[in-house]
């Protein structure tokens, strides 16, 4: 059976035939680059992950798997190809070849697919607490494979327990770390992209994580992000922006001409994390105007961290 709204082939690979493509990567037409890095695999070996680009410039990474599944003392050879996004999280997945299959031999259904693409998205699947030995009731029993544990029936596909844990695993364990740290040694060179990841919002925490782990440098261009994110509603993109400021241009007169309008509105316990990241800093005289303001504060413990950083 052809599900035509999932079998969008993406003609810059020569992959053969594509039995299956999720929904979402059969969106976007992605292009080859020159980029090709290497990542360890679970077992530790070095696997080649290839950088893609869409049409707006956005990086993706892109692996092309074959490996066994064993099941009831057989294994089952499933050639697949792996997408993330440049922050490491899945994106999408085909098959070649043939279709993934069951433990009796059918093939997996568009109902089958579209789960299977739900369980592989979840970061967190109980998947990553269990061995393949750890999978069902009573495995390898008169030679037929046991019943899938009950916990794990909502975390894999009907009679494909196998081959779920196996492709959640090439996704998840240890792959988003590395896959974050090659685009962050990208993105170092790459300005263009960095420009690109900061005109698209589902981004912007990815890029402060950079910051704040020191992986990427602060540029005219971050600075502006930091401060968008410092005056957010959002309290976990301020928490997040708190500590990753110490990585920007927190001296030049420019940024800190806008950290004293977010401070003049910030709430108290905002206001004290801002001094505590200007302590030692030579700050400008608007922010100075600013901090003035505050020192009629009955608040004694607000009070000295203003001294502390308007030099008293």
């Amino acid at each position: 059976m052809i599900f035509v709204w999932l079998f969008y082939f993406i003609s810059f690979y020569d992959n053969g035939d594509v039995f299956f493509q999720s929904n979402e990567l059969s969106q976007v037409k992605l292009i080859d680059t020159d980029i090709v890095r290497t990542i360890k695999s679970d077992d530790g070996d070095a696997i080649e992950v290839s950088g893609l680009k869409d049409a707006a410039g956005l990086l993706y990474w892109y692996r092309r798997v074959e490996t066994p599944v064993c099941l009831t003392g057989t294994c089952k050879l499933i050639d697949i190809g792996v997408y993330w996004t440049c922050d490491g999280k899945f994106f999408g997945l085909e098959v070649y070849g043939e279709h993934l299959t069951k433990t009796d031999h059918s093939d997996f259904k568009e109902a089958d697919y579209k789960k299977l693409i739900e369980i592989l998205k979840n970061d967190w699947s109980i998947l990553r607490e269990y061995e393949l030995s750890d999978l069902t009731e009573d495995p390898e029993v008169d030679g037929v494979s046991g019943a899938t544990k009950e916990e794990l029936a909502g975390e894999a596909i009907e009679q494909a327990v196998y081959s779920t844990h196996t492709m959640w695993h090439l996704i998840h364990v240890g792959e988003e770390v590395q896959l974050i740290d090659l685009t962050a040694g990208i993105l170092v060179e790459d300005k263009v992209l960095l420009e690109t990841l900061i005109d698209h919002p589902g981004y912007h925490s990815f890029l402060i994580d950079l910051l704040a782990t020191g992986k990427i440098k602060p540029s005219k261009e971050t600075d502006q992000l930091l401060l968008l994110a410092l005056a957010s509603e959002q309290v976990k993109d301020r928490v997040r922006a708190f500590q990753a400021l110490k990585f920007s241009n927190i001296e030049n007169a420019e940024v800190q001409a806008k950290i004293a309008d977010i401070y003049a509105n910030a709430a108290v316990p905002d206001k004290v994390k801002l001094l505590q990241i200007f302590r030692g800093v030579r700050i400008s005289d608007q922010l100075k105007k600013e901090l003035w303001k505050d020192l009629e504060t009955e608040n004694q413990w607000f009070k000295q961290a203003l001294m502390e950083v308007l030099g008293f």
